[in-house]
């Protein structure tokens, strides 16, 4: 039985890539790859992480990632394609990429319905494989664990990138303070935000309007 796990990382930043990854993988390789310890990406510390990409990458029939930039994601859902289709999209093309085929798929959903999310990602997996999908699949599933950790380790290196280049950005998550500080000090120096972030996003809408609108009220009382 050959299996293989996909997973993304960055769905809903409002800085930087989201990263889809797929590790296939033998029977043995998925027993090798749990007594490791290996888990859910976001329960694991970032040098555990990268420590297991290379137990991954070594232990893996095939592994892939594909990096979907802040500026394209803008751009589809200018186009009316949500957030839920790209990621379907993006894995499906990640599949049509891997030159080994498996038995087994599995995904993490990312939907509020995995029966919708795995109709649509149906068309994309080979003829006579398998398909599930399922919510949370990267806490029961090693190949979705392992492909979880890929995803996280290379969005986290295109971060890491950005914020050499362009200072202190945070995580790039809506809910960090450090990512919305550097949302309003772009707006209040540039008036416009860089294509790396993702300017379809509520965050990024509002941070924009309620500078502008206070610059406005600064300059009317002068």
């Amino acid at each position: 039985m050959i299996i293989a796990g996909i997973d993304e990382s960055g769905k809903g930043p409002v800085i930087g890539p989201m990263c889809i990854a797929i590790v296939i993988l033998e029977e043995g390789g998925e027993k090798e790859l749990e007594r490791t310890g290996i888990k859910d990406s976001k329960l694991l510390s970032p040098k555990k992480r990268k420590h297991l990409t290379r137990i991954i990458k070594e232990t893996a029939l095939e592994e892939k990632y594909l990096m979907i930039p802040a500026d394209e994601i803008d751009k589809m859902r200018t186009e009316g394609i949500n957030m839920n289709k790209i990621v379907v999209n993006s894995m499906g093309e990640l599949i049509k990429k891997t030159k080994k085929k498996a038995d087994l798929y599995i995904a993490d959903a990312a939907d509020v319905n995995p029966r919708r999310f795995q109709k649509r990602l149906a068309p994309y997996i080979p003829s006579k494989a398998k398909l599930l999908c399922e919510h949370k699949a990267d806490t029961k599933y090693i190949p979705v664990a392992a492909a979880s950790i890929i995803a996280k380790v290379e969005r986290d290196n295109q971060i890491e990138k950005l914020r050499e280049k362009h200072g202190e950005i945070g995580s790039g998550y809506p809910n960090d303070p450090l990512t919305i500080n550097f949302l309003k000090k772009t707006i209040e120096k540039e008036g416009k935000y860089p294509l790396f972030v993702r300017k379809t996003w509520k965050t990024a809408q509002r941070i924009k309007k309620e500078t502008q609108q206070t610059k406005i009220k600064k300059f009317s009382k002068k």
